[in-house]
């Protein structure tokens, strides 16, 4: 709005101090910009190793389904299944809108109060007195002292906002790589109990011939079924396992039902070797965003703080313009108003009282966090060395031994030194040792997603060259049984009777 200066500079000063705040406050219609702030969250992400597309959902947000049932409609890999998470997640929309609350009360603070408008009519009283009435229009001039600190206050905490919200964005990408490694790992370790259990079968599949020839005891019979229903006992038990982590990465990918989406099958082999944890440790005090923003919090209430300790003893000032016009005369009475609030009573103690405490428990909730961040990252580096460890023994030494017992069960099962039940408990153990092996590579991939959630970044992967890749399981073939070229049934009796001397 523009006003034209012979008129204003005919006004008085109080005049021209309400047209002013007038203005300032035309000013404040225009709308609110609420995701003028999200650039900087995403740059913030970004800046955390983030390589996905971060997008905060308008209207249906039909555009962003669209691409992410585009990705659902393909085995997803862990980067995709975060790309999804984050074009869906609603946990992590619902954050996004705390920019714009914290926006708007950002813009809300460099507004004034609107100024008060009273009026009063005093009737006449007796014959010669005549009805007289008033008008007065009164701003606080203490609102409009404290826009600048207001403004620091609620600038402070749109900062702390976006640090929170970015947090939330690098938090959801480490829990949704976590997420992943879990069904992956779930999934191949069910994949090697299948083999178990076919071998199981097969076993007791060849015991059913061995007792109706008259050539296996009730007892040996019992005990190989028994095998093969503990075999089937543990895959479905694995079946079981997997259905908790595949329901947790489809509610972090914001996906309804656990069969709408498959996964790529594999673990990724581990890295050349662990990061360090010293690094790791410098690398959490840089980057977690929940420690920056548990700082930012103490700026703010510091500001707040300052602000009422300065302001204590200014009491409420109302500033205004006043009129009064008595019936029958044709003019109006025009002059200055103000009011005075006395802190006589409230003096602000409990005000600072409760900022001072708030400000405390913000430091030492501070330090409880770096506290926290601090033994995640060295628990989780810990871990990583010692699945490490676990898994090169698994793969260097208990495998190639399980390995070897297979090839030499099998000479000795081809000379007839010993029956076929122990050449299928020894695949079976080398089976076995594959599984134990798959779940030390999944606990590590787990460790690492801990990782880089407690450091609030990625964490480089060194190339995995000069490390075995994990391994390939073969199938164990059940010997064939009599009848289709194997030993006769007599035969083979004799071979399990003498393996087990």
């Amino acid at each position: 709005m523009l006003f034209d200066r012979r008129f204003t500079g005919r006004l008085a000063p109080v005049q021209r101090l309400a047209l002013g705040a007038l203005a300032v406050a035309l000013a404040g219609c225009a709308p609110v910009a609420t995701r003028a702030s999200f650039p900087d969250v995403t740059g913030l992400a970004v800046q955390r190793g983030l390589e996905q597309h971060v997008a905060w959902r308008d209207g249906s947000g039909a555009e962003l389904d669209a691409a992410a049932d585009a990705l659902l409609a393909q085995p997803l890999d862990a980067e995709a299944a975060v790309q999804v998470a984050l074009l869906r997640n609603p946990s992590l929309q619902a954050s996004y809108e705390e920019l714009g609350i914290a926006q708007a009360d950002l813009l809300q603070a460099g507004l004034l109060r609107n100024p008060v408008l009273s009026a009063s009519a005093m009737p006449a009283v007796g014959a010669a007195a005549s009805p007289k009435y008033e008008f007065n229009v009164a701003q606080s001039l203490l609102d409009l002292l404290l826009v600048p600190s207001r403004g620091r206050i609620a600038g402070a905490q749109l900062e702390e906002t976006k640090l929170r919200v970015a947090g939330d964005v690098v938090a959801l990408a480490a829990d949704v790589r976590a997420a992943w490694f879990a069904v992956a790992g779930a999934r191949q370790l069910s994949e090697v109990l299948e083999v178990v259990a076919h071998a199981a079968d097969a076993s007791a599949t060849f015991a059913d011939s061995l007792h109706e020839a008259g050539n296996l005891s009730e007892l040996d019979l019992a005990s190989e079924r028994a095998l093969g229903s503990q075999a089937h006992a543990e895959l479905l038990r694995a079946r079981v396992d997997e259905i908790v982590p595949h329901e947790h990465l489809a509610r972090l990918m914001g996906v309804a039902g656990t069969g709408s989406f498959t996964i790529v099958d594999g673990l990724p082999p581990l890295p050349a070797r662990d990061p360090d944890a010293a690094e790791m440790l410098d690398l959490a005090a840089r980057q977690r965003l929940e420690l920056a923003a548990a700082r930012q919090e103490q700026m703010v209430l510091r500001e707040g703080l300052e602000t009422a300790r300065a302001w204590r003893w200014f009491g409420d000032v109302e500033v205004g313009a006043g009129a009064s016009k008595e019936s029958g005369e044709s003019y109006f009475v025009v002059g200055p108003s103000a009011s005075l609030e006395l802190p006589l009573f409230d003096q602000k103690q409990a005000q600072l009282a409760g900022l001072e405490a708030k400000l405390r428990r913000s430091e030492l909730h501070a330090d409880a966090i770096a506290l926290d961040v601090a033994s995640e990252v060295r628990t989780a580096v810990a871990t990583l060395h010692a699945q490490r460890d676990l898994a090169a023994h698994q793969r260097g030494a208990l495998v190639p031994l399980r390995e070897r017992i297979v090839a030499l069960s099998q000479q000795q099962y081809d000379y007839m030194q010993i029956g076929t039940f122990e050449l299928l408990l020894a695949k079976q153990a080398e089976v076995l040792a594959y599984r134990d092996y798959l779940a030390a590579v999944r606990d590590y991939w787990l460790a690492f997603a801990a990782l880089e959630r407690a450091v609030g970044a990625r964490v480089q992967v060194v190339s995995a060259a000069d490390v075995a890749p994990p391994l390939e399981m073969p199938a164990p073939t059940p010997p064939p049984i009599a009848g289709d070229g194997a030993a006769p049934l007599g035969d083979a009796a004799h071979h399990h009777h003498h393996g087990g001397q």
